[in-house]
């Protein structure tokens, strides 16, 4: 049987491609739409991640000194989903500000071992280390939010759970997306093949 293209790439290949792009919509749906109650649930009933873990990992609760966490990104199994942060969390700008020294320092060195960089490279580009880190991890699918992206701090954050007002009010400029930024998640989307 000969191979489908679709380009330059087996038919497969683009199909796996769209299918994740799909899943992403899904998963910005979702953060809109209370009556969603579990990610992981929604992708259990897609055909080709039937044996998606319960576990999700948030990147933001692996760097507690401890090799074994379950949150760093060495210790991930393939059938799971990692981010940055959720809607709840602090964004990483706001993390990197609050986190103690120990915490700072066990995250560093081991991004600077998991990326192969020097320690000072992640010091100076942290939020894009963090998020070059999950885009290079086994999980199946790899997700950061925008204000990560565009290095915006806690004031941005979307929700701070069991507050009134004020919440959900963060809205990304139109111009936000600079060519710079474009031209890095191109980069690290390739070198992961994400």
């Amino acid at each position: 049987m000969a191979d489908f293209q679709f380009g330059s790439q087996p038919l497969f290949v683009s199909f796996i491609k769209v299918y994740r792009t799909a899943i992403i919509f899904i998963l910005l749906l979702c953060t809109q739409f209370p009556q969603v109650h579990s990610l992981v649930s929604i992708l259990q009933q897609m055909p080709m991640i039937q044996n998606i873990e319960e576990q999700t990992t948030d990147v933001q609760f692996a760097f507690d000194g401890d090799l074994n966490n379950s949150f760093l990104p060495t210790n991930y199994t393939k059938n799971c989903v990692t981010y940055t942060g959720t809607h709840d969390n602090q964004t990483l700008l706001g993390w990197l500000k609050t986190a103690s020294d120990k915490d700072k320092e066990f995250c560093f060195n081991y991004l600077s071992k998991f990326l192969g960089k020097e320690k000072s490279e992640i010091e100076n580009n942290f939020n894009f280390s963090m998020i070059e880190t999950i885009w290079k991890s086994k999980a199946i699918f790899s997700l950061a939010q925008m204000q990560d992206f565009l290095l915006l701090d806690d004031s941005t954050r979307m929700n701070i759970p069991s507050t009134l007002g004020g919440n959900w009010c963060w809205r990304m400029n139109k111009n936000s997306l600079s060519e710079n930024l474009k031209r890095q998640l191109i980069l690290i989307t390739k070198k992961y093949n994400r």
